[in-house]
């Protein structure tokens, strides 16, 4: 903890006098008229111990004789909005001021940014979208080495090691030192949660956060996850009016409005006053666009993302439209009964609830102020936690009495208060009271189903019930991301489409809360796909064994301006149909992607359902392992391998040295058709490329090729087709739950449509769903089935591995989930935690 280690106020006297004094004429410049020199409007501080770049342009001089100052003027980019009726998501760019023209913003070239962490991460240089919109501050903003903070004008800090989540919240000293000196000093201290704060389980969150305090950022993940957001914050500085942006630096107050803005902008559907605004930890970009911070959110993404584009578009427009400094509120601890008070800050407190105790809190909000002494109004609001605490004031005085009882069915966390001051032109970074249950069960996540996949018609009105159940009974309350289309009252979505809508995909994003400790979130996001022409087929049946017939249904294939014309059933095995409601039957083992195509007057569409035939052939190949170690009979192993034996069954394959993948390749070849059946589990620090299977050249996994996005994907099918090219196909993102089994389940099947090719059917089953994938035309590359690991840790485990083919010698084993006990999801029932998807026993 280095970087907090005493005050970073050794600036000097006379620096401040030189900044009071120019601050007076940039006041009477800015029409807030004061008759002598004023204090600051700063809860700690009565005069700018800090450099203002601004107003105090020296360079200044850093440890290592590097000379530090602004870049030229001649060089200043300014914010630029855009209207663009073509792109209308695209609204910022940067460039230089008109010529003899006067800025209208305030640029960025006067903030500072200093890294804490010898380089390990730095903020980004360029922030941008997928609609155009993209700025530079890389070389803009002033970037110092180590040293003193207050010397430089420092106004963002970052340091991604650990110790720098929990650590400081739940620390009264390392608190004091970030509210007093760089929070109310101008100074934004980002930090990621790192094991703080982690998304890696379906049943619960790991969140070691026993205060919410609202004087720091912290980011979802490892190194580096925090810097985007201060590149984000310095854009939205940017934005602001000259004179304000000085008065809110002079005054200390730059990063309590920067923090502000950033809350206030999160494109959620919810008043400011709410738990989703005002968390421990967020992510830095919505769209996990600079996501490299490992595994944190992957089994409740959405609850962590937002629309990255509608996030900056609205902090910068707050930010060009603030005519005022925000209201600053502050809380004063006057006593306490029951608990024990941990710390008292003006901006953050912390008591610890024992099991049976009740809480009560006299607190007083005088200390609160607007800086230009505009009338406020103070709100309380029980974020989340005990939802039955009182909160009373004393008559018309600033003091309230604050009561917290004891509830024995609420788990583990915090109760978080926050206090929000309104001086009604804006709002401001609120002061948030934490009481901390001591006691109690681990929250368990809330389930969250109903949120299918929906096709209509424009002028069709879509409706469906979403279903959530918490694992201890506490009451449901859903969110919304802003901008999407439609509205929930209740547990029901409803949307009724335009009749005069485009043909367009719709999300429908949701957030599930418990509302009892700032950790019992679920979270889905569905599709509206609006149609002129939908094709929709069904079937009476899904899975079963050759030969299988099955019943087809076009049944609400509809067009908007009439009836179908036509229609085409691709069944997938050189079979086709022309009728509406057709029967086939599926002679041989498979995976099948059937598709209905259909015509109407406004054009055409096609949708698929797949069918599943299953094989009762005998094994080639099943499991090979001895003792818990591949049998050399079965597999021949190249590389510097290490296994080690799990204890439901299956075997950790690691590397010995991560530049060299190893290879578990089966001895004996294979001939299509066969099927195999893979059940294996892969954790977050396993994603490393090379990690997975290869069936006949095919590769599945983490590939190791130039352009696989390895650290992105659960599952991806590169195809050589030369020595330097790859076929890639993406089946699903971000599946790598800890603890969570998978399955593979592949058909390899001579390809009927293209003469001695083979083609690829299979499905991914996990605890997000189902996923299929298909590959044609496809020229194998060898006639083997391989296990690959290029991770050293013990977290690439496989559990059962079979092939079975009409020609298979050997009885075929049961095919079901649980070798040894092993759960789809260990330690997870699944029925209670399974999504709309279910996974097939």
């Amino acid at each position: 903890m280095g970087a907090l280690k005493g005050s970073p106020f050794a600036f000097g006297r006379t620096a401040a006098v030189v900044l009071v004094l120019t601050f007076i004429g940039f006041l009477l410049g800015a029409g807030i008229s004061h008759s002598a020199p004023p204090p600051l409007k700063n809860p700690y501080h009565q005069a700018p111990r800090w450099k203002i770049w601004s107003l105090d342009p020296r360079p200044a001089t850093t440890t290592d004789g590097a000379t530090v100052a602004p870049i030229p003027e001649e060089k200043r980019t300014y914010p630029e909005f855009i209207l663009d009726p073509k792109n209308p998501r695209r609204f910022i760019a940067f460039g230089p001021a008109k010529s003899g023209a006067k800025p209208e913003f305030a640029g960025l070239w006067d903030d500072v940014y200093m890294n804490l962490d010898k380089g390990h991460s730095y903020i980004r240089d360029v922030w941008k979208d997928n609609n155009g919109n993209i700025v530079n501050i890389g070389d803009q903003i002033i970037k110092v080495g180590a040293g003193n903070p207050a010397k430089f004008g420092v106004n963002f800090l970052s340091r991604s090691t650990t110790q720098m989540g929990h650590d400081l919240a739940n620390n009264k000293d390392r608190l004091a030192k970030l509210e007093e000196f760089y929070y109310y000093a101008n100074m934004i201290f980002a930090a990621p949660t790192h094991i703080s704060l982690m998304e890696r389980r379906m049943p619960n969150t790991i969140d070691e956060y026993e205060a919410l305090s609202p004087v720091y950022y912290n980011s979802m993940g490892s190194s580096g996850s925090e810097t985007m957001a201060l590149t984000k914050m310095s854009i939205a500085g940017a934005c602001m009016d000259r004179k304000l942006k000085d008065w809110l630096k002079v005054n200390g107050l730059y990063a309590a409005t920067l923090l502000y803005l950033w809350k206030a902008s999160l494109p959620y559907d919810v008043p400011f006053e709410n738990e989703l605004r005002h968390r421990v930890a967020y992510n830095s970009s919505g769209d996990h666009s600079d996501y490299t911070g490992g595994n944190r959110t992957e089994v409740n993404r959405y609850y962590h993302n937002y629309d990255e584009t509608d996030h900056m578009r609205v902090m910068l427009n707050l930010a060009r439209n603030l005519k005022s400094p925000p209201p600053v509120a502050l809380v004063r601890v006057l006593d306490t009964k029951g608990g024990q008070l941990i710390y008292a800050l003006k901006k953050t407190v912390l008591v610890h609830q024992d099991s049976g105790q009740t809480v009560r809190l006299r607190v007083s909000v005088e200390d609160s102020f607007d800086p230009v002494g505009r009338p406020m109004a103070m709100k309380w609001t029980v974020l989340y936690g005990n939802l039955k605490t009182k909160i009373e004031q004393e008559g018309n005085s600033p003091i309230f009495n604050i009561t917290v009882p004891n509830d024995g069915k609420l788990p583990k966390g915090r109760t978080a208060i926050i206090l929000t001051a309104d001086n009604g032109m804006c709002k401001g970074n609120p002061a948030v009271i934490n009481i901390f249950r001591t006691q109690g069960r681990q929250n368990g996540r809330p389930t969250l189903t109903g949120m299918g996949d929906h096709t209509i018609l424009p002028g069709e009105t879509v409706k469906f019930d979403i279903k959530s159940v918490d694992p201890e009974g506490f009451p449901v309350v859903f969110y919304r991301w802003a901008n999407e289309v439609g509205h929930i009252e209740g547990n029901t979505f409803s949307w009724t489409c335009p009749s005069d809508y485009p043909d367009k995909d719709e999300p429908i994003t949701v957030i599930a809360s418990d509302r009892t400790c700032g950790s019992g979130y679920n979270s889905d996001q569905a599709h509206i796909r609006v149609r002129s022409t939908i094709a929709q087929p069904s079937a009476d049946k899904v899975r079963g064994k050759a030969p299988f017939t099955v019943k087809f249904s076009s049944q609400g294939s509809r067009d908007k301006a009439g009836p179908i014309r036509s229609y085409l059933w691709n069944f997938d095995d050189g079979h086709s149909s022309k009728e509406s409601d057709p029967t086939h039957v599926f002679e041989s083992p498979g995976i099948y992607r059937v598709r209905l195509s259909v015509e109407g007057p406004s054009g055409r569409h096609e949708d698929t359902v797949f069918i599943e035939v299953d094989n009762e052939w005998k094994s080639v190949l099943f499991n090979g392992w001895n003792y818990n170690l591949p049998d050399k009979r079965v597999w021949d192993i190249s590389g510097p391998i290490n296994i080690t034996p799990d204890k439901q069954g299956g075997l950790n394959l690691r590397t010995n040295d991560q530049k060299i993948p190893i290879y578990v390749t089966s001895r004996s070849d294979l001939t299509p058709p066969f099927y195999l059946e893979i059940i294996y589990k892969q954790e977050v620090y396993a994603s490393q490329p090379g990690t997975g299977f290869r069936v006949m050249g095919l590769e599945i996994g983490h590939t190791n090729k130039p352009k696989a996005k390895s650290r992105d994907l659960a599952l991806a099918y590169p195809i050589k087709k030369s020595e330097d090219k790859w076929y890639e196909q993406v089946v699903a993102q971000e599946v790598r739950f800890a603890d969570c089994a998978k399955r593979i389940k592949l058909y390899v099947t001579p390809d009927i449509n293209h003469p001695g090719r083979i083609r690829f059917r299979g499905v991914l089953e996990c605890y997000t769903g189902r996923f299929f994938f298909d590959l044609d035309d496809m020229a194998p590359l060898d006639r083997k089935v391989a296990i690959m690991s290029g991770v050293t840790l013990p977290k690439f485990i496989v559990y059962r591995i079979i092939v079975t083919a009409p020609d298979g010698t050997e009885k075929a084993p049961k095919l079901n989930w649980a070798p040894r006990g092993l759960e789809p999801c260990a330690g997870t029932p699944q029925e209670q935690y399974s999504r709309s998807l279910k996974i097939s026993p």
